[in-house]
């Protein structure tokens, strides 16, 4: 299946269940998938591509954007996926009304939305949560994304999640994540205002990876106190090339 061109999303799912394996999402004026449906597993998207969505944006402001996919609300599932080219957004955008995210052995390069100091807005990268559902991020490639590769707010629910696999570099079924190819002044995890990220069992460019160059927290506005990221065991570098 394809949605390509359109003048809006290239779904728009705002009621239902909805589930795509193999579908070919490009070159849309709004989102790529954007998906507003309370409930369990509210969307299941599965391996094919969504690239060089957000083509209509012209707005500015504090996370604003159009998103390769939004998850506004409810559960998604997102499994093998290419998502590459989204600049005018985030590439996968986790809002703070979604209850759960699952999102397994995605290829994400190449997205996101350069920061604009003047509206103390810091940009949107490869994958930008804003903090509080549970997570499954295991097995996803994320590197040359824009400014970084993801950024963790502050949201809704607690401010605490986990990005990697639980148990080690080497379970098969629970791979490590590879954050590589950042790009000068960029990095591959940042969080922010309070969030408290634990990163562990992850392939970085560095190995092990440096605080301040692959990861690091950071204040959203001036007195506000800053994200923590807590890296305790790594995995080998990642082997990639560029990007």
């Amino acid at each position: 299946m394809t949605a390509s061109g359109n003048g809006g999303a290239g779904f728009d799912v705002s009621g239902g269940r909805f589930s795509c394996t193999g579908c070919t999402v490009a070159n849309n004026q709004r989102e790529g998938y954007f998906i507003s449906t309370p409930g369990a597993e509210a969307a299941r998207i599965k391996q094919g591509s969504v690239a060089n969505n957000g083509l209509g944006h012209t707005g500015t402001g504090f996370l604003d954007g159009f998103h390769g996919i939004h998850l506004l609300q409810g559960e998604i599932v997102i499994d093998g996926v290419s998502i590459s080219g989204n600049i005018h957004g985030a590439g996968v955008f986790i809002d703070a009304h979604a209850t759960s995210a699952l999102m397994v052995n995605n290829d994400i390069t190449g997205n996101g939305r350069g920061p604009d100091p003047a509206e103390s807005d810091p940009g949107l990268g490869g994958v930008a949560i804003r903090a509080g559902p549970m997570y499954v991020f295991t097995g996803n490639k994320v590197h040359a994304n824009v400014p970084d590769g993801i950024k963790v707010f502050r949201g809704l629910g607690d401010g605490t999640i986990v990005l990697g696999p639980a148990a080690g570099c080497d379970v098969a079924d629970e791979p490590p994540n590879e954050l590589y190819c950042y790009g000068v002044g960029n990095k591959g995890l940042v969080a922010y205002e309070d969030v408290f990220v634990t990163a562990d069992y992850n392939l970085w460019h560095n190995a092990p990876p440096i605080l301040g160059t692959d990861f690091a927290g950071a204040a959203m506005f001036v007195g506000t106190e800053p994200g923590i990221v807590i890296v305790t065991t790594s995995c080998a570098a990642a082997a990639y090339p560029c990007p």
